[in-house]
């Protein structure tokens, strides 16, 4: 009787010992080979980034009122319009072109991205209050010329500003480093090593 008792405690034990093997045993193991789960860990942030695509990481609008006029000589301002306008532009990353590997000597996960761009932007003018004074009308044709003009100037303004630029770097690091974190969580992982988010270095033209 006892040793039936000691064989199907024995059994019991075995079985939980494989369950839990096979449970925690790969979370374990990655966790004791700090090297393997670095590995791993850049390994799935790699395909993270590829599935996402593009990340935006700052949204900018502008509004106000453009005033053009048309002086003539000894006649004075001959015509005025007032355009009142938004401008929106979209920072975003490209994530196909980011980079992520483990540093062994240094000991951390270094994910590569390229500087945001203003790659979406819109100029909507309000239409129902556009004024125009003065003796010669618009043209359809002046008037769609003058929009695109404003359109290209504010968006000129916008990707020579370098405080937007800063902000929308600052912002690409702790999004990414916010889904670098959310795939921790995800795996319920911990992490031996340290996270670095640096700009991707762009080849000067000759």
């Amino acid at each position: 009787m006892k040793r039936l008792i000691k064989t199907l405690i024995a059994i019991v034990l075995c079985a939980a010992l494989i369950a839990g093997g096979i449970v925690f045993g790969p979370r374990l193991y990655r966790l004791l080979a700090g090297n393997t789960n670095a590995t791993w860990i850049s390994e799935r942030l790699s395909e993270t980034l590829l599935e996402k695509r593009e990340l935006v990481v700052m949204e900018k609008t502008i509004t106000g009122t453009e005033t053009v006029s048309t002086d003539a000589w000894l006649i004075g301002t001959v015509r005025k319009v007032e355009i009142p306008y938004t401008f929106s532009v979209n920072f975003s990353v490209d994530l196909q072109q980011a980079d992520v590997e483990y540093d062994e000597t240094d000991n951390v996960v270094r994910i590569t991205l390229p500087q945001p761009s203003a790659d979406y932007y819109k100029l909507t003018v309000d239409e129902d209050n556009v004024k125009t004074q003065g003796i010669f009308l618009q043209s359809k044709r002046g008037y769609s010329k003058m929009k695109e003009e404003l359109e290209e100037r504010l968006y000129e303004e916008v990707t020579a500003d370098t405080q937007l630029q800063e902000s929308a770097w600052a912002s690409a690091v702790s999004e990414t480093e916010a889904l670098y974190q959310e795939l921790l969580d995800a795996n319920g992982e911990t992490a031996s090593f340290t996270v670095e988010v640096v700009a991707k270095q762009t080849q000067a033209t000759e």
